[in-house]
């Protein structure tokens, strides 16, 4: 989707509340408690973020892949009644997780990152090997071996159109070019690791020292630092007397 996917929380005791209601005028009323019909029936909207408990337990970021499946397998509806749950729900995802289902996600994001580091390496030893003065039939072999190995597993970079080392070796500034974007990307990488640690405004930092926030452990918008809070968030969040949420907006 492109709005923003979050995980969130909502206590039981909420749940039970609004879990039978068949309105967005309903659900409004219930949570915020209203009693009487001393308010705006016009502006009675309730969104996905106001029916969360503890907002923003981690953000997902935009176009996340894995939320159909998530659904499919490890969801469960937060409204009992189907019409007004697929209206409430048509526009924005909004449903109830278990933890297998947060363990799911700790899995994609990890497969994520190890697509990641692997292309990263792939592309340093491309990049050894294009340093060379001379190159061996060895060289050759493991060159054009390491793109296919790019290209068939999906880590290839659209800028590098390559076959083999020998059709590379017919242009010179080609074979600059694609050194050039090797250094640049493992450059900037670590790079932006010194920045998450070196920023000199604490609200920047990487790391979350906000003691009232207990599940926000990183500010950092990192996958492998994302990923250490997911797992501090399986581990101590209590799923005896809450839910957690997949929601956006």
């Amino acid at each position: 989707m492109g709005y923003r996917i979050y995980l969130g929380a909502i206590s039981n005791k909420k749940l039970n509340k609004i879990k039978n209601v068949s309105s967005s005028e309903e659900l409004y009323k219930i949570n915020n408690n209203i009693l009487n019909d001393d308010y705006d029936k016009e502006d009675c909207y309730c969104g996905v973020y106001n029916v969360v408990d503890e907002e923003h337990l981690h953000e997902f970021g935009k176009y996340i892949e894995w939320t159909e499946e998530l659904k499919n397998k490890y969801s469960k509806k937060i409204f009992k009644n189907k019409e007004f749950n697929k209206e409430y729900t048509e526009e924005h995802d909004f449903f109830i997780i278990n933890k297998d289902g947060l363990k799911y996600i700790i899995e994609d994001m990890a497969n994520d990152m190890t697509t990641y580091y692997k292309k990263i390496s792939m592309y340093f030893d491309i990049y050894e090997i294009l340093n060379k003065k001379e190159f061996s039939n060895q060289d050759k072999e493991d060159f054009d071996k390491i793109i296919l190995d790019l290209k068939s597993n999906r880590y290839y970079h659209y800028d590098f159109d390559i076959d083999t080392l020998e059709k590379l070796l017919e242009d010179e500034k080609e074979i600059q070019y694609i050194k050039n974007k090797i250094h640049n990307e493992i450059y900037f990488h670590f790079k932006d690791q010194i920045r998450e640690f070196d920023n000199k405004y604490e609200n920047l930092k990487c790391y979350n020292l906000d003691e009232t926030k207990k599940y926000k452990i990183t500010n950092s918008w990192y996958k492998d630092k994302g990923l250490l809070e997911l797992v501090h968030i399986l581990k101590t969040f209590d799923f005896k007397h809450n839910k957690l949420v997949i929601y956006g907006y």
